[in-house]
């Protein structure tokens, strides 16, 4: 029995309940009728979620049929066509459009696809835009292109509406400082509005994917004066300094910041850095010292506690500081807010690190085999290339590529 059965059985029992207690004091008539407004209340509350519902859904359909929104959308999109393939990428994020398109709702815009030949981009779950080069009327000197409001859900084909028609001399297109500023405002409106760390990251990324590294650490440095207190900005700018000043004054700033927080996620943090700047033996004692601090915490810097401790611990067992894989290992079987889908893998990497720490043999540590590794291991620079960023060779990097590398 579905969950609105059972509600609807229960309002319709407390009103009869209700009714019969009225028809003693105040007469049958009005006793029956407040029994009928109860027991219709759930089908009413029901009719008005569902128009509710369909409206909410309907919304973005109006929004993009107007001229204003689908000109700027159509006209971006056929630039991006147009434009060099090494700068435009396939998917591209909200950024890349118009503001006028993510004014349609903050979560609505679901992301694009770019070609030479045609581009999408997504709204919702329902509807999208979609742009084709019409080659039977384009020229080698004009390209014509059809921008369609398309509708998914109602039948097995979508629903196609032709919106405009957008004629471009093939020999216009964006020139790459033009496609950076672009996209740099983009994220500068982000930054404006959310004021979080998404925004600086982003800003980040569009710099080195034009190759602007100075541009690129500035928004870092930028984002830790708007964000003194933001673990990724902390941690991104300890690896600038170690590579703009000296390691040593790194060290200094990383360390100030974790001993001011003192919390299980701090000195994971100063793990990391350590694990990214090749010191096993020091990240190992930070990952230790974490340990000393409650852990049972639902998130924090980018992940929850048994994922953030657990891609410490498997750097440790990896780099041969078994003993703190095994009291980091310790301390998330003791853990029980994340509940028990991770305590197989840790007792799993707990195990083989004992056994590695009571051989004698010189050979490497045995592989892991993880069924989520790649899917739940935190990963601070998802968004960012961090290797271009600071530029040099990164090997403690814990994305997918990291797990391809390290089987």
């Amino acid at each position: 029995m579905s969950p609105i059965a059972i509600i609807s059985i229960v309002v319709g029992c407390l009103g009869a309940l209700a009714g019969w207690l009225i028809v003693k004091k105040s007469g049958w008539l009005r006793g029956v009728g407040f029994a009928i407004a109860i027991l219709l209340a759930p089908f009413i509350f029901l009719l008005v979620m569902g128009w509710f519902v369909r409206s909410s859904i309907r919304r973005p359909e109006s929004g993009m049929h107007k001229s204003s929104l689908y000109g700027a959308v159509g006209s971006n999109l056929a630039l991006y066509c147009q434009s060099d393939t090494n700068l435009v990428p396939r998917n591209v994020n909200f950024a890349w459009f118009p503001r006028e398109l993510t004014n349609l709702g903050p979560y609505l815009m679901r992301g694009g696809e770019i070609s030479t030949s045609y581009a999408q981009v997504e709204i919702g779950r329902n509807y999208s835009y979609r742009l084709e080069r019409d080659d039977a009327v384009s020229t080698s000197k004009t390209n014509v292109w059809r921008l369609y409001f398309m509708r998914y859900g109602e039948s097995e084909e979508p629903y196609r509406e032709l919106l405009t028609t957008i004629c471009l001399a093939t020999s216009v297109r964006l020139s790459a400082d033009e496609l950076c500023a672009k996209l740099l405002a983009r994220y500068d409106d982000l930054i404006r509005e959310r004021g979080d760390g998404y925004g600086y990251q982003g800003k980040t990324q569009v710099y080195l994917r034009f190759d602007k590294v100075a541009g690129a650490r500035q928004v870092c440095k930028s984002m830790l004066q708007a964000m003194p207190n933001d673990y990724w900005a902390v941690l991104v700018n300890a690896l600038i300094v170690a590579e703009e000043e000296s390691l040593e004054r790194a060290d200094q700033m990383i360390i100030a910041w974790a001993e001011k927080n003192r919390n299980f996620f701090a000195y994971l943090d100063l793990a990391y850095f350590y694990e990214l700047t090749d010191r096993p033996e020091k990240a190992a004692n930070a990952m230790v010292k974490s340990t000393e601090y409650d852990g049972n915490l639902s998130w924090g810097d980018g992940c929850n506690s048994d994922c953030r401790g657990y891609g410490a611990a498997i750097y440790a067992y990896r780099s041969g500081q078994y003993q703190a894989a095994v009291r980091m290992c310790d301390k998330l079987l003791s853990m029980t807010i994340n509940g028990s889908s991770y305590k197989g893998d840790e007792r799993g990497l707990k195990d083989l690190a004992v056994r590695a720490s009571q051989t004698t043999s010189n050979s490497p540590p045995q592989a892991l085999v993880s069924p989520w590794g790649v899917g739940r291991m935190a990963d601070p620079f998802a968004l960012v290339d961090i290797e271009k960023l600071l530029q040099r060779k990164i090997s403690g990097a814990r994305g997918e590529q990291y797990w391809k590398e390290h089987p």
